[in-house]
């Protein structure tokens, strides 16, 4: 579905979550619009997958021990 045709308000809460610049600015820069995003959306995505690092690392390191004698 094609963001654009949201309303704007909610195309800019839709610009703090990964998913925009994963599947809707590379197909806009494929085209030659939203080039200005480009870096933005670079710098976004490195900052989630930053913080999905760190939840990863939380979690393993919370609950591995927890269940790793599950099986025994």
């Amino acid at each position: 579905m094609p963001l654009i045709l949201f309303p704007e308000p909610v195309l800019q809460c839709l610009k703090l979550l990964p998913f925009y610049y994963v599947t809707y600015l590379p197909a806009m820069l494929f085209t030659g619009r939203c080039v200005e995003e480009a870096g933005k959306g670079l710098l976004l995505l490195a900052l989630w997958c930053g913080v999905i690092q760190l939840l990863i690392h939380v979690t393993w390191r919370k609950y591995s021990r927890k269940f790793d004698g599950a099986g025994i």
